[in-house]
Protein backbone atom coordinates (compact mmCIF):
# COMPACT_ATOMS: atom_id res chain seq x y z
CA UNK A 1 0.00 0.00 0.00
CA UNK A 2 1.65 3.54 -1.00
CA UNK A 3 1.15 6.38 1.50
CA UNK A 4 -1.52 8.12 -0.87
CA UNK A 5 -4.10 5.28 -0.74
CA UNK A 6 -3.41 5.09 3.40
CA UNK A 7 -4.68 8.46 3.40
CA UNK A 8 -7.06 7.73 1.04
CA UNK A 9 -11.51 8.58 2.49
CA UNK A 10 -12.34 5.57 0.62
CA UNK A 11 -10.24 3.19 2.63
CA UNK A 12 -11.05 4.99 5.43
CA UNK A 13 -14.26 4.69 5.29
CA UNK A 14 -14.69 0.93 4.46
CA UNK A 15 -12.31 -0.07 7.60
CA UNK A 16 -14.34 2.44 9.26
CA UNK A 17 -17.40 0.87 9.44
CA UNK A 18 -15.86 -2.12 9.43
CA UNK A 19 -14.42 -1.59 12.57
CA UNK A 20 -17.69 -0.05 14.16
CA UNK A 21 -19.64 -3.14 13.11
CA UNK A 22 -17.15 -5.28 14.97
CA UNK A 23 -17.10 -3.40 18.10
CA UNK A 24 -21.11 -3.28 17.80
CA UNK A 25 -20.99 -6.80 17.63
CA UNK A 26 -18.52 -7.35 20.93
CA UNK A 27 -20.81 -4.99 22.42
CA UNK A 28 -23.73 -7.39 21.79
CA UNK A 29 -22.21 -10.59 22.89
CA UNK A 30 -20.58 -8.95 26.27
CA UNK A 31 -23.86 -6.76 27.54
CA UNK A 32 -26.34 -8.37 25.86
CA UNK A 33 -26.13 -11.64 25.44
CA UNK A 34 -23.18 -12.20 28.13
CA UNK A 35 -21.72 -14.85 25.60
CA UNK A 36 -18.07 -14.54 26.22
CA UNK A 37 -15.78 -14.70 28.30
CA UNK A 38 -14.72 -11.78 30.42
CA UNK A 39 -11.33 -12.97 30.00
CA UNK A 40 -9.31 -15.51 28.19
CA UNK A 41 -6.59 -16.18 29.73
CA UNK A 42 -2.68 -17.33 28.66
CA UNK A 43 0.05 -17.18 30.36
CA UNK A 44 2.55 -14.01 29.10
CA UNK A 45 5.20 -16.10 27.24
CA UNK A 46 2.07 -18.32 25.44
CA UNK A 47 0.61 -14.52 24.58
CA UNK A 48 3.82 -13.35 23.06
CA UNK A 49 4.70 -16.51 21.27
CA UNK A 50 1.21 -16.61 19.44
CA UNK A 51 1.45 -12.70 19.22
CA UNK A 52 5.35 -13.34 17.38
CA UNK A 53 3.95 -16.08 15.42
CA UNK A 54 0.52 -13.84 14.24
CA UNK A 55 3.39 -11.17 13.23
CA UNK A 56 5.67 -13.52 11.19
CA UNK A 57 3.36 -15.44 9.20
CA UNK A 58 -0.21 -13.63 8.76
CA UNK A 59 -1.25 -11.83 5.84
CA UNK A 60 -2.50 -7.96 7.32
CA UNK A 61 -6.07 -8.49 6.83
CA UNK A 62 -7.48 -5.91 9.20
CA UNK A 63 -11.09 -7.45 9.96
CA UNK A 64 -8.70 -10.60 11.56
CA UNK A 65 -6.11 -8.62 13.25
CA UNK A 66 -9.16 -6.74 15.10
CA UNK A 67 -10.51 -9.90 16.10
CA UNK A 68 -7.83 -11.34 17.89
CA UNK A 69 -7.47 -8.29 19.86
CA UNK A 70 -10.38 -8.44 20.79
CA UNK A 71 -10.22 -12.07 21.55
CA UNK A 72 -7.10 -11.20 24.04
CA UNK A 73 -8.25 -8.26 25.45
CA UNK A 74 -10.13 -7.89 29.05
CA UNK A 75 -13.92 -7.12 28.05
CA UNK A 76 -14.79 -4.70 30.68
CA UNK A 77 -18.41 -4.11 29.08
CA UNK A 78 -19.67 -7.86 30.69
CA UNK A 79 -21.39 -7.62 33.46
CA UNK A 80 -19.59 -9.97 35.72
CA UNK A 81 -16.21 -8.39 35.05
CA UNK A 82 -14.53 -7.27 38.01
CA UNK A 83 -10.87 -6.02 37.45
CA UNK A 84 -8.03 -3.39 38.29
CA UNK A 85 -8.18 0.73 37.89
CA UNK A 86 -10.49 1.72 34.83
CA UNK A 87 -13.67 1.77 34.34
CA UNK A 88 -16.03 0.41 31.21
CA UNK A 89 -15.52 3.28 28.44
CA UNK A 90 -19.16 4.67 27.20
CA UNK A 91 -19.21 3.85 23.30
CA UNK A 92 -19.71 7.62 22.67
CA UNK A 93 -16.15 8.72 24.36
CA UNK A 94 -14.33 6.11 22.09
CA UNK A 95 -15.93 7.54 19.07
CA UNK A 96 -14.53 11.03 20.40
CA UNK A 97 -11.57 9.00 21.19
CA UNK A 98 -11.21 8.44 17.28
CA UNK A 99 -11.87 12.10 16.10
CA UNK A 100 -9.48 13.09 18.39
CA UNK A 101 -6.71 10.84 17.04
CA UNK A 102 -7.67 11.10 13.19
CA UNK A 103 -7.71 15.26 14.34
CA UNK A 104 -4.43 15.40 16.41
CA UNK A 105 -4.69 18.51 17.67
CA UNK A 106 -2.57 19.38 20.34
CA UNK A 107 -3.17 21.11 22.94
CA UNK A 108 0.17 22.53 24.80
CA UNK A 109 0.07 25.65 22.35
CA UNK A 110 -3.09 27.49 21.77
CA UNK A 111 -2.38 27.83 17.89
CA UNK A 112 -2.28 24.15 17.42
CA UNK A 113 -5.82 23.02 18.84
CA UNK A 114 -7.73 25.94 19.68
CA UNK A 115 -10.82 23.96 19.83
CA UNK A 116 -9.31 21.45 21.59
CA UNK A 117 -7.77 24.45 24.08
CA UNK A 118 -11.13 25.92 24.50
CA UNK A 119 -13.11 22.50 25.39
CA UNK A 120 -10.18 21.72 28.00
CA UNK A 121 -10.67 25.06 30.12
CA UNK A 122 -14.58 24.27 30.00
CA UNK A 123 -14.45 21.02 30.90
CA UNK A 124 -12.41 21.77 33.96
CA UNK A 125 -14.69 25.45 34.77
CA UNK A 126 -17.79 22.77 34.62
CA UNK A 127 -16.41 20.39 37.07
CA UNK A 128 -14.36 23.19 39.64
CA UNK A 129 -17.64 24.31 40.96
CA UNK A 130 -18.67 20.50 42.07
CA UNK A 131 -15.68 20.98 44.99
CA UNK A 132 -17.19 23.97 46.16
CA UNK A 133 -14.85 26.49 44.31
CA UNK A 134 -15.63 29.72 42.93
CA UNK A 135 -15.22 30.78 39.26
CA UNK A 136 -11.75 30.98 39.59
CA UNK A 137 -10.80 27.82 39.21
CA UNK A 138 -9.18 26.22 36.32
CA UNK A 139 -6.93 23.00 35.80
CA UNK A 140 -5.40 21.31 32.55
CA UNK A 141 -6.19 17.26 31.64
CA UNK A 142 -2.86 14.95 31.76
CA UNK A 143 -2.18 11.34 31.01
CA UNK A 144 -2.95 9.72 34.78
CA UNK A 145 -2.74 10.00 38.43
CA UNK A 146 0.62 9.34 38.58
CA UNK A 147 1.81 12.68 35.95
CA UNK A 148 -1.05 14.66 37.84
CA UNK A 149 -0.15 14.25 41.38
CA UNK A 150 3.24 15.36 40.12
CA UNK A 151 2.32 18.44 38.37
CA UNK A 152 -0.20 19.80 40.94
CA UNK A 153 2.85 19.11 43.82
CA UNK A 154 5.21 21.10 41.10
CA UNK A 155 2.53 23.42 41.48
CA UNK A 156 2.96 23.46 45.06
CA UNK A 157 6.50 24.12 44.94
CA UNK A 158 6.31 27.19 42.89
CA UNK A 159 3.88 28.90 45.00
CA UNK A 160 5.37 27.78 48.28
CA UNK A 161 8.70 28.06 48.48
CA UNK A 162 10.77 30.63 49.43
CA UNK A 163 13.42 30.73 47.00
CA UNK A 164 13.27 30.65 43.62
CA UNK A 165 13.48 26.60 42.70
CA UNK A 166 12.94 26.78 39.28
CA UNK A 167 15.92 29.30 39.04
CA UNK A 168 18.32 28.47 41.36
CA UNK A 169 17.66 25.16 42.64
CA UNK A 170 16.39 24.06 46.16
CA UNK A 171 17.88 26.27 48.64
CA UNK A 172 16.97 24.38 51.75
CA UNK A 173 15.45 20.34 52.39
CA UNK A 174 11.66 20.67 50.78
CA UNK A 175 9.12 17.85 52.10
CA UNK A 176 5.25 16.84 51.99
CA UNK A 177 3.32 15.40 54.73
CA UNK A 178 1.25 11.94 53.65
CA UNK A 179 -0.68 9.13 54.82
CA UNK A 180 1.53 6.38 54.90
CA UNK A 181 -1.39 4.37 53.23
CA UNK A 182 -1.39 6.79 49.74
CA UNK A 183 -0.79 5.71 46.59
CA UNK A 184 3.01 5.22 45.79
CA UNK A 185 3.00 8.14 42.99
CA UNK A 186 2.87 11.01 45.52
CA UNK A 187 6.40 9.02 47.21
CA UNK A 188 7.57 8.64 43.47
CA UNK A 189 6.33 12.37 42.63
CA UNK A 190 8.82 13.50 45.73
CA UNK A 191 11.80 11.66 44.21
CA UNK A 192 11.34 12.78 40.77
CA UNK A 193 11.28 16.55 41.98
CA UNK A 194 14.66 15.40 43.65
CA UNK A 195 13.87 15.71 47.24
CA UNK A 196 14.81 12.17 48.44
CA UNK A 197 13.84 10.20 51.26
CA UNK A 198 13.32 13.21 53.35
CA UNK A 199 11.28 15.16 51.51
CA UNK A 200 8.40 12.93 52.30
CA UNK A 201 7.04 12.47 55.70
CA UNK A 202 4.72 9.48 56.11
CA UNK A 203 2.20 10.45 58.85
CA UNK A 204 0.58 6.81 60.64
CA UNK A 205 -3.31 5.75 59.83
CA UNK A 206 -5.41 4.44 62.52
CA UNK A 207 -7.67 1.39 62.84
CA UNK A 208 -9.91 2.74 59.52
CA UNK A 209 -6.46 3.38 57.70
CA UNK A 210 -7.29 7.09 57.79
CA UNK A 211 -4.52 9.80 58.57
CA UNK A 212 -3.98 10.53 62.03
CA UNK A 213 -4.54 14.63 61.81
CA UNK A 214 -3.62 15.05 65.18
CA UNK A 215 -0.41 13.99 64.25
CA UNK A 216 0.35 16.84 61.97
CA UNK A 217 1.25 19.44 64.25
CA UNK A 218 4.21 17.52 66.10
CA UNK A 219 5.32 16.02 62.90
CA UNK A 220 5.58 19.82 61.02
CA UNK A 221 7.40 21.15 64.36
CA UNK A 222 10.08 18.28 63.80
CA UNK A 223 10.70 19.12 60.24
CA UNK A 224 10.90 22.18 61.03
CA UNK A 225 13.16 21.93 63.75
CA UNK A 226 15.16 19.94 61.42
CA UNK A 227 15.35 22.73 59.10
CA UNK A 228 13.00 20.95 56.61
CA UNK A 229 10.32 22.86 54.94
CA UNK A 230 6.70 21.70 54.23
CA UNK A 231 5.52 22.29 51.48
CA UNK A 232 2.24 20.39 51.38
CA UNK A 233 0.05 18.09 53.13
CA UNK A 234 -1.54 15.48 50.67
CA UNK A 235 -5.23 13.86 51.52
CA UNK A 236 -6.26 10.75 50.10
CA UNK A 237 -9.75 10.90 48.67
CA UNK A 238 -9.65 7.71 48.44
CA UNK A 239 -6.83 5.06 49.00
CA UNK A 240 -5.98 2.74 46.43
CA UNK A 241 -5.26 0.40 48.85
CA UNK A 242 -8.30 0.40 51.31
CA UNK A 243 -10.58 3.10 49.15
CA UNK A 244 -10.74 4.98 52.68
CA UNK A 245 -11.07 8.99 52.36
CA UNK A 246 -8.88 10.74 54.87
CA UNK A 247 -10.12 13.68 56.58
CA UNK A 248 -10.05 16.54 54.38
CA UNK A 249 -11.67 18.99 56.50
CA UNK A 250 -9.29 18.48 59.53
CA UNK A 251 -6.20 18.92 56.82
CA UNK A 252 -7.55 21.83 55.25
CA UNK A 253 -7.89 23.59 58.41
CA UNK A 254 -4.34 22.65 59.54
CA UNK A 255 -3.22 23.98 56.06
CA UNK A 256 -5.03 27.10 56.70
CA UNK A 257 -3.25 27.74 59.58
CA UNK A 258 0.66 27.47 58.70
CA UNK A 259 0.26 28.22 55.25
CA UNK A 260 0.52 25.20 53.63
CA UNK A 261 -0.22 23.62 50.01
CA UNK A 262 -3.78 21.27 50.51
CA UNK A 263 -3.52 19.08 47.23
CA UNK A 264 -6.51 16.53 47.90
CA UNK A 265 -5.16 12.71 45.34
CA UNK A 266 -8.70 12.34 44.42
CA UNK A 267 -7.70 10.06 41.67
CA UNK A 268 -10.38 7.91 42.71
CA UNK A 269 -12.37 9.25 45.21
CA UNK A 270 -12.88 12.93 43.85
CA UNK A 271 -15.77 11.90 41.47
CA UNK A 272 -18.34 11.35 44.44
CA UNK A 273 -18.36 14.96 44.08
CA UNK A 274 -20.64 14.34 41.63
CA UNK A 275 -23.22 11.93 43.41
CA UNK A 276 -25.18 13.10 46.40
CA UNK A 277 -25.34 9.99 47.93
CA UNK A 278 -21.27 9.93 48.25
CA UNK A 279 -20.51 13.43 48.13
CA UNK A 280 -20.14 13.57 51.91
CA UNK A 281 -17.08 11.68 52.21
CA UNK A 282 -15.37 14.80 50.32
CA UNK A 283 -16.13 16.76 53.17
CA UNK A 284 -13.28 19.55 53.11
CA UNK A 285 -12.42 19.42 49.81
CA UNK A 286 -13.18 22.66 49.00
CA UNK A 287 -10.14 23.43 51.53
CA UNK A 288 -7.60 22.00 48.87
CA UNK A 289 -5.44 24.22 46.80
CA UNK A 290 -5.90 21.63 44.47
CA UNK A 291 -7.26 18.57 43.71
CA UNK A 292 -6.48 15.13 41.18
CA UNK A 293 -9.46 13.25 39.81
CA UNK A 294 -8.99 10.28 37.51
CA UNK A 295 -11.72 10.31 34.62
CA UNK A 296 -11.23 7.04 33.54
CA UNK A 297 -12.04 5.52 36.87
CA UNK A 298 -15.58 6.30 37.57
CA UNK A 299 -16.33 9.01 34.57
CA UNK A 300 -16.85 6.00 31.86
CA UNK A 301 -13.36 7.76 29.64
CA UNK A 302 -11.18 6.34 28.16
CA UNK A 303 -7.56 5.72 29.74
CA UNK A 304 -5.79 7.46 30.63
CA UNK A 305 -7.66 10.50 31.07
CA UNK A 306 -6.79 12.74 34.64
CA UNK A 307 -7.95 16.39 35.28
CA UNK A 308 -5.77 18.98 37.59
CA UNK A 309 -7.63 21.42 39.56
CA UNK A 310 -6.13 24.76 40.73
CA UNK A 311 -8.48 26.52 42.95
CA UNK A 312 -6.23 29.91 41.85
CA UNK A 313 -8.45 32.05 44.80
CA UNK A 314 -5.74 35.21 44.52
CA UNK A 315 -6.53 35.75 48.30
CA UNK A 316 -5.45 32.32 49.27
CA UNK A 317 -1.86 32.85 47.07
CA UNK A 318 -1.22 36.09 48.34
CA UNK A 319 -0.86 34.25 51.62
CA UNK A 320 2.53 32.40 49.47
CA UNK A 321 4.65 35.32 49.09
CA UNK A 322 2.05 37.32 46.93
CA UNK A 323 2.41 35.35 44.19
CA UNK A 324 -0.45 34.12 41.83
CA UNK A 325 -0.01 30.40 40.37
CA UNK A 326 -0.77 30.60 36.81
CA UNK A 327 0.23 26.57 35.47
CA UNK A 328 3.54 26.31 37.98
CA UNK A 329 4.61 29.78 36.58
CA UNK A 330 5.00 33.38 38.10
CA UNK A 331 3.82 36.60 35.95
CA UNK A 332 5.60 39.62 36.13
CA UNK A 333 3.57 42.77 35.59
CA UNK A 334 4.75 46.60 36.35
CA UNK A 335 3.31 46.04 40.25
CA UNK A 336 5.45 43.59 40.65
CA UNK A 337 4.88 39.75 40.76
CA UNK A 338 0.84 38.16 40.81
Amino acid sequence: MDLLQAYHPTLFRERGHQLVDLLADYLQRQIVEESDPTNSWKSPPQCYTEWEDYLKNETFDFETLVSKILKDSNHLHHPKYVGHQVGVVLPDAALMGLLGSLLNNGVAVYEVGQGAVAIERLVMKAIAPYFGWSEEADGILTSGGTLGNLTALLTARSVVASNEVWTEGHGQQLAIMVSEEAHYCVDRAVKTMGWGNKGIIKVPTDDQFRMKTELLETLLEQAQQQGVQVVAVVGSACTTSTGTFDDLEAIGKFCQQHNIWFHVDGAHGASAAFAPVYCHLLKGIELADSVVMDFHKMLMLPALTTGVFIKMASNRIALFFKKRIIFGTTKKTKNGII
